[in-house]
């Protein structure tokens, strides 16, 4: 039984190796799966190996008959009758596949992402969403890292600096332009002129520099008509000389010369030291006298009235009024010491009563008045006629 097995087997063999290898009349190669050829009266294809098994080939491919080899024989990979295959490497690239915008030939027809919406991009080397203003854009469906769709950034190496940035002055500040609309820092940017004699104004024909905040030696306004003298500037007093020490356009100012005190509490009266000028001044007055200059009621022309104050400033407090004594009631017991004591006219004074006579005004159960306790040491009614 073995043995007839055995004998069929080998005989199908011997078969199959006769039709696969012979060849024709003519000389061409017949059905061999691993080399080109027709078998007689057979029609032939192409084939292609589909190394990365997308349903397509690539290279010139070979001829044979129906159907292509499965296998080819070094890299094992498919044979198909698709060929165009442009990178048999990747299989999500191959004829008729879906372009997408990645900069590939997806569908292999020779263009790179073509018929994909795109725009026009710039390069934005500081980051700040602007790209370099007056280079030329390139065109694509998406932009690639540190590619933009707008550009106009004047200065593409500072993220401060592209449009819609405010304009800013800092100190130290070089004149930028943040804001790239042609103007540099507009926003805050000033002129300063120098300050030659230090009295706090510039002068009307001094060197100027433009910066965001004062340099050093440098003022917002340029108003001294004499830089030179710091006894000479729009701040101060015109004395009766011909010298025009406020910078009005007048010596004098058709004055002459008089003391001035200052005014702190705006009463018209003044107090410190004079000084000699030639106009008045807002705050300074030509009186003086003022004995507390914030108070705006106490000055020399006041009215005394009753409230333990010099109102008229003539070192006498409430003259003119009755006044009585007063004395201090530390226990609140309505009986007061004479060990302190305050004339007023007032008729109400806190902490104090008109009544004296307490002996101990540091407690409330000793002061005229009260019962005597006989036999406990204590003098509670402050009379000592009838004693402890």
């Amino acid at each position: 039984m073995r043995v007839a097995l055995l004998v069929l087997l080998l005989g199908a063999c011997a078969q199959g190796t006769s039709k696969d290898t012979a060849d024709t009349a003519d000389g061409t190669v017949d059905s061999d799966p691993t080399g080109p050829g027709t078998q007689d009266g057979v029609t032939a294809i192409t084939c292609f190996p589909d190394r990365d098994g997308d349903g397509a080939g690539a290279g010139e491919g070979y001829t044979a008959t129906t159907p292509c080899p499965r296998r080819t024989p070094l890299e094992g990979a498919p044979w198909v009758r698709t060929g165009g295959d442009c990178d048999d490497r990747d299989a999500t690239i191959f004829p008729g596949a879906d372009e997408l915008c990645n900069g590939l030939d997806d569908d292999c027809d020779g263009e790179t992402d073509e018929a994909l919406e795109g725009g026009t991009w710039y390069r934005d080397f500081d980051g700040d969403g602007f790209g370099a203003d007056g280079t030329q854009g390139v065109q694509g469906c998406k932009p690639a890292a540190g590619w933009v769709d707008r550009a106009g950034d004047c200065w593409d190496l500072d993220p401060e600096t592209h449009p819609g940035h405010a304009d800013d002055c800092e100190a130290g500040d070089l004149q930028v332009d943040n804001d790239c609309d042609g103007t540099a820092s507009e926003d805050g940017w000033q002129t300063f002129w120098q300050d030659v004699d230090g009295d706090g104004y510039g002068g009307k024909t001094a060197l100027t520099a433009r910066a965001c905040s004062a340099p050093s030696g440098y003022r917002s306004t340029n108003t001294d008509c004499n830089d030179s003298d710091p006894d000479v500037n729009p701040g101060e007093w015109e004395r009766c000389d011909t010298v025009d020490h406020d910078c009005n356009g007048s010596p004098k100012n058709g004055g002459i010369e008089r003391q001035l005190w200052y005014d702190y509490d705006g009463d018209s009266w003044g107090t410190g030291t004079a000084i000699l000028a030639c106009s008045t001044r807002t705050g300074w007055v030509t009186r003086d006298g003022d004995c507390d200059d914030y108070a705006s009621g106490t000055n020399p022309g006041a009215t005394e009235i009753c409230n333990d104050l010099d109102d008229d400033c003539n070192d006498g407090i409430d003259e003119g009024f009755a006044k009585s004594t007063w004395y201090r009631d530390a226990d609140s017991d309505t009986w007061g010491t004479t060990a302190t004591t305050k004339s007023t006219c007032r008729t109400s004074v806190s902490g104090y009563v008109k009544r004296s006579g307490d002996c101990d005004d540091s407690t409330s159960t000793r002061h005229p008045g009260l019962t005597e306790v006989v036999g406990n040491g204590i003098d509670e009614d402050c009379n000592p006629a009838t004693g402890p």
